[in-house]
């Protein structure tokens, strides 16, 4: 399939249609070319190409990244997992990234990498414009789902978790996201972020049975000195004490949580706490972002 698409790039046109959502494929190991898919969502992209592992990030204006690092460092991880090596180097991906978002001319992009077993030594890229979370819902909050967990190894982050969500979410009607607990009862993580609760003056958070998100450890670092960390789930039973609660991603940042499964969090709206944590979330951001 990738010799076919690649005859074909000569013919693509490159330009960015203001007030639609373009989909930007390329595939690099050598060099860089632009893959020929007409498609309307990262998701579609995806099923159009092997599975594989994958991580997710935006690129900056300017071509900064945070944490970049840990990002290619969790994609060998999850590899591993699958009983293969990467080969790729860091130094060479950084300027294949650069050349990309030159190349398709977005001022800050959402970013996903997808290494296949089929071939570690190149890797596949999807672009589309940056777009954070409105400002509505970062002052309304969002309504969740609940869902028990379909993840048999959380710490892989391969494509075929991305495939599943699409199925899971045709369950549910009006949420933002679908939080995940296992048999216990315990809430662990989002099925795409990371899941924080306040209760009491603690931040709580699972540990175990997890993908430790970049966004999560970014904003654990953040809370230092706003309130406790406590790196223990909460459960399904507790929803009614929870102050506030909130989910993380490194596309959303930091999005309050204000309903729980028809549950209310708290007030039923966004609380001191999470702004606290998201402004501070910001400002690590800012500290740490580097040039690719």
């Amino acid at each position: 399939m990738k010799g076919k698409l690649l005859e074909k790039v000569a013919r693509i046109n490159t330009k960015v249609w203001v007030g639609m959502r373009t989909i930007f494929v390329f595939y690099a190991e050598k060099g860089l070319s632009r893959l020929p898919m007409d498609v309307e969502s990262v998701e579609e992209a995806i099923s159009n190409i092997p599975e594989g592992v994958y991580t997710a990030f935006p690129i900056y204006p300017g071509d900064y990244a945070l944490r970049f690092g840990k990002h290619l460092k969790r994609l060998r991880r999850s590899a591993e997992a699958l009983d293969f090596e990467i080969r790729i180097r860091e130094s060479w991906l950084r300027e294949v990234l650069k050349k990309a978002v030159s190349m398709i001319g977005l001022d800050g992009c959402r970013t996903l990498l997808i290494i296949t077993p089929s071939n570690p030594a190149g890797t596949y890229i999807i672009m589309e414009k940056f777009a954070p979370p409105d400002s509505h819902i970062l002052k309304r909050g969002v309504h969740v789902g609940l869902a028990r967990s379909y993840i048999s190894r959380p710490q892989v982050k391969n494509t075929e978790k991305i495939q599943k969500r699409r199925k899971l979410f045709r369950r549910f009607s009006d949420v933002y996201e679908v939080l995940l607990y296992n048999d216990e009862g315990q809430i662990l993580e989002g099925a795409s972020s990371s899941f924080c609760g306040v209760i009491g003056q603690t931040l709580r958070t699972a540990e175990e049975s997890i993908l430790k998100g970049i966004s999560r450890g970014v904003l654990l670092d953040a809370a230092e000195g706003i309130l406790s960390v406590v790196k223990e789930p909460v459960h399904t039973d507790n929803l009614n004490t929870l102050r506030e609660a909130l989910l993380t991603s490194s596309s959303r940042g930091v999005v309050p949580i204000v309903e729980i499964n028809g549950i209310k969090v708290g007030e039923g709206e966004p609380g001191p706490v999470v702004s606290n944590l998201r402004a501070a979330y910001e400002g690590r951001v800012k500290e740490e972002l580097e040039e690719l």
